[in-house]
């Protein structure tokens, strides 16, 4: 039985560090986007 749960737990911590991490990626796209876009209007 505390098997189980402390399955569960560790099922969740992971499933939250992979959104954390889809997360991470999503955001440095952003900025490279973001980054690109400043150097085209400085240029």
């Amino acid at each position: 039985m505390q098997s189980k749960i402390e399955l569960r737990i560790k099922l969740m911590q992971f499933k939250i560090n992979q959104d954390v991490f889809k997360l991470g990626i999503l955001r440095t796209n952003w900025y490279k986007k973001f980054d690109s876009n400043k150097k085209h209007n400085a240029v």
